[in-house]
């Protein structure tokens, strides 16, 4: 049996204003070719299908353009579905219809956690050829508290044990799991070491199945060194924190005479825009950017961004003029930072445990010290008292807290 995993498509997404459905069409097409000349049996989508809760009309059909095509082609080709945190319950408003036309599962939510539809989430994996069960997906989407990821998938991998006897299993999540690695300035806007952080080694997901396929970060990888414990990470760059990832999707066999044994392979595909910096790995003043853009001779199309000192003044009708003939769109100028942590608190913050007590209002009051003639000035001249800003500012991080 063979199953291709990806995940994160984040279909709608626009890039600085710059709309992707060439790019997603253009890899819809490369997975469609990849499922045929591999002889895939089943396709495993671990989460963020869509970029937003309610994706447009435009998404949508290319959503289902994808579905048509992909069953018509393969028309027995088992496809599975699991929300992520970005599209979350959204999925399953077509469940019934895309259960009933296609071989489609789509797992959108936990219905009942104290009673969970086992039927739902314990899905047999089918050989295309013939029909037979071969493996046993389980498959849960993301939720909201890693507290309930060890129960779940605990009673799921008993009651797939029990009856299932013999098959391999293979997990399915959307989650961020303790050890994976993620940009430094992630895309991904998951909560390192909170509420969204899974140890996977506190229970039994990487003993008794022989696969886990997982979505949420970015970037493909596996997870603490395990090598079927993987992300798929995203088709498609989403930010330029990415830059440097390698795309494509994952390619598990599983041996028909030794089930516990699995071949792995990693699918590249190459997205149809490249993301171009320049430079690549420092920071310039814009003078020397400029000089570098005109030498650049790239003839693939790319997204741009630009590397430049502080304190720099920025031409963008300069940039214009040069990359107008070069097949770049400008994106982005990305300013060497001032590292406030560094410059004004490095004497108060002597270890990570003083580092995790600050607090957003305790940051945003240093902020207020460090600045505080500026701001006093700004304030005075648009007749605002200090104590405003911190409570405009409290009841800001009070609405995000509760997004």
């Amino acid at each position: 049996m063979k199953i291709i995993h990806t995940a994160d498509w984040h279909l709608g997404q626009r890039f600085y204003n710059n709309d992707r459905t060439e790019e997603h069409k253009h890899f819809f097409e490369w997975l469609i070719d990849q499922i045929k000349e591999n002889d895939v049996d089943v396709l495993l989508a671990a989460g963020d299908i869509f970029d937003i809760y309610n994706p447009s009309n435009i998404v949508l059909s290319q959503y289902y353009d994808f579905i048509v095509d992909l069953t018509r082609q393969i028309p027995k080709l088992q496809v599975i579905i699991i929300a992520g945190n970005h599209d979350s319950a959204r999925i399953e408003v077509d469940k019934i219809l895309l259960e009933t036309v296609f071989p489609f599962s789509i797992v959108g939510t936990i219905d009942d956690y104290n009673n969970i539809d086992l039927d739902k989430h314990i899905i047999p994996l089918r050989n295309r050829t013939n029909g037979e069960i071969e493996a046993v997906c389980l498959a849960v989407p993301y939720l909201s508290s890693s507290d309930r990821i060890k129960p779940v998938f605990t009673k799921l991998i008993d009651a797939a044990k029990e009856k299932y006897s013999g098959l391999p299993l293979i997990a399915m999540g959307h989650f961020y799991a303790t050890g994976a690695e993620i940009a430094e300035k992630h895309s991904e806007r998951v909560v390192v070491g909170g509420i969204d952080s899974v140890e996977l080694n506190d229970y039994d997901i990487d003993n008794s199945v022989i696969y886990t396929a997982l979505g949420h970060i970015h970037k493909s990888q596996k997870v603490n060194k395990k090598d079927n414990i993987r992300y798929s990470g995203s088709p498609i760059p989403l930010s330029f924190s990415e830059i440097n990832y390698n795309h494509g999707v994952n390619l598990i066999e599983i041996d028909k005479n030794n089930n516990s044994k699995l071949i792995f392979n990693r699918l590249e595909y190459i997205p149809k825009i490249k993301l171009i910096s320049i430079p690549k790995d420092t920071y310039k003043t814009f003078k020397e950017v400029i000089e570098d853009l005109k030498e650049y001779n790239g003839s693939e199309k790319g997204y741009l961004q630009i590397k430049v000192k502080a304190n720099e003044e920025i031409n963008r009708n300069q940039i214009d003029e040069i990359i107008k003939d070069k097949n770049l769109i400008f994106c982005r100028a990305d300013v060497e930072p001032v590292n406030i942590i560094e410059n004004n608190m490095k004497s108060e913050i002597q270890d990570m445990e003083q580092f995790e007590e600050l607090t957003p209002m305790k940051f945003f009051e240093k902020l207020l010290n460090d600045k505080h003639e500026q701001i006093e000035n700004d304030c005075k001249s648009k007749n605002i008292d200090i104590e405003d800003l911190k409570k405009v500012f409290e009841s800001i991080v009070d609405e995000v807290k509760g997004e």
